[in-house]
């Protein structure tokens, strides 16, 4: 089972009803199992449980079947005794109480930045859905992480009930957006309680998830690039990493929304011990109502929405207009057709760095 090594604080967290004791809870989707303190253990034992962790280390707690009360409805769980638990009870995916919107997860990888690519990501801590992938030349800039999530909300037409992200500066105006976008609803995550701080590797939903799509798509980018660094095509300076943004950046971007088209639509088999549904991301998130669940989403005015894209800055490349336009004049000059796939894309880097005498 995978869960979290380390609990961030108990500040909006609900009071929830364990057995007969009323006891401070803290919802964490990156959690696959429900943990708690043995001052709460008291129902029938069960099985130890083997507990992941998402760093690495793998321990063994017993268990008990506990039943817990919350302001969402009522649930059995097997959940494991952990002496040093720093809350007394943490509630993983196996409570029925998360829901498609209920929390989305946003972080930055930044594997690719030292070759002159940023990926921002968010995902539905429920369903699974990616909500957005995107790179850019920065994922540093409050502007453009904005941006991704506004869009994102225009898209799905609602805001969700919270929203996880680390300290990071670059998440301060989508945190103060959701916030503000959550201000006039009535129930206990509302207003600031809407947004979630935490260092980045406990926000485990979208930190286990980089590590799959490292597997599964972006060491061949690294691969690339490194190879590129080897063979002395590519030397790290500003120049060098924004030919590389300007030539290969579409490229990327086309195989990030594959592989969320891909994510969104494969099969998540079961998990052991787990009432967390499995399926498709796509219907879990779309059609809830099939696996006992219902959206958590408010909806918002699409006007409202329009009103605070207005409000951001432009978000210009840090490469600079001249830069780009320098690069743009020198494909014309040799005549390049636009790469439609990796070789042709390194060809042309390649092409535009000889001519740039880079």
């Amino acid at each position: 089972m995978l869960a979290t090594c380390l609990a961030q604080g108990t500040s909006g967290s609900p009071t929830v009803r364990v057995m007969s004791r009323d006891t401070q809870a803290l919802l964490d989707t990156g959690s696959v199992v429900t943990l708690l303190r043995p001052v709460l253990a008291g129902g029938k034992a069960g099985e130890p449980m083997e507990v992941a962790c998402v760093h690495g280390g793998t321990r063994t707690y017993d268990t008990c079947h506990v039943v817990i009360r919350t302001p969402h409805g009522v649930f059995t769980a097997q959940a494991g005794i952990v002496p040093n638990l720093p809350v007394p009870l943490l509630i993983g995916r196996d409570c029925p109480i998360f829901r498609p919107n209920k929390v989305w997860h946003v972080d930055g990888y930044d594997k690719l930045k030292p070759f002159g690519i940023a990926i921002s990501g968010c995902i539905d801590g429920y369903s699974r859905r990616l909500m957005w992938l995107s790179s850019d030349s920065t994922n540093n800039n409050p502007a453009v992480i904005a941006r991704y999530y506004l869009q994102c909300v225009s898209n799905c037409g609602v805001v969700p009930a919270r929203l996880r992200t680390d300290c990071g500066t670059e998440n301060g105006d989508m945190a103060a957006i959701q916030c503000s976008l959550r201000e006039d609803h009535t129930d206990e995550f509302a207003g600031p309680l809407s947004h979630m701080y935490g260092t980045s590797t406990a926000n485990q939903r979208i930190e286990s998830w980089w590590s799959i799509f490292r597997k599964q798509r972006t060491q061949f980018w690294m691969d690339l690039f490194s190879d590129l660094r080897d063979r002395h095509y590519f030397n790290g300076t500003h120049e060098h990493k924004c030919l590389v943004w300007y030539v290969l950046l579409g490229i990327f971007q086309k195989e990030l929304d594959e592989h969320r088209e891909l994510w969104n639509n494969h099969t998540i088999r079961p998990v052991r011990q787990s009432l967390c549904p499995s399926g498709k991301p796509e219907t879990m998130y779309h059609l809830p109502h099939r696996f006992g669940g219902r959206d958590c989403g408010f909806q918002v005015d699409p006007q409202v929405l329009q009103e605070f894209k207005d409000l951001l800055p432009p978000t210009n490349s840090l490469c600079g207009d001249d830069n780009l336009q320098y690069f743009a004049n020198l494909e014309r000059q040799s005549q390049l057709a636009p790469p439609i796939n990796w070789p042709a894309a390194v060809d042309n880097y390649l092409t535009l760095k000889e001519m740039a005498g880079l």
